[in-house]
């Protein structure tokens, strides 16, 4: 019975990591289509110049859940849990030497890659 429990437990786990990697992959995908410049364009219009047909353009190519700024450039977020979320980072410049402590990346160009980020919570806010 435990050895059930064991490979059962075993194989959702290895089911959802495979998702996992195929939903950044599909979207890699729909941001090499639709350009990672024209991606942090529009993200600049519409966060900064609160432009409605940018974000119509990235919603209907690139669909996220939210375009935030962040650090350097733009956050397509389009996953969220309790503690981490999930998407795509365009930086201004570049993304070498980002990382560590509660950010992870997988680069995807000099410029960008899907990040995973540990929402932390101010001091006094808990």
């Amino acid at each position: 019975m435990k050895l059930r429990i064991i490979l059962l437990l075993m194989c959702l786990t290895s089911v959802s990591v495979a998702c996992s990697g195929h939903h950044s992959e599909t979207i890699h995908n729909k941001f090499e289509d639709y350009g990672f410049d024209q991606a942090y364009s529009d993200a600049e219009d519409f966060v900064d110049n609160d432009s409605e047909q940018a974000l119509k353009r990235i919603n209907d190519q690139l669909a996220p859940d939210r375009v935030i700024s962040y650090l350097n450039g733009y956050l397509f977020v389009y996953e969220e849990s309790g503690r981490y979320q999930s998407g795509v980072y365009i930086d201004s410049e570049s993304i070498d030497a980002w990382g560590g402590s509660g950010l992870e990346i997988t680069k995807w160009n000099e410029r960008a890659g899907w990040v995973k980020i540990k929402i932390r919570t101010p001091a006094g806010n808990d």
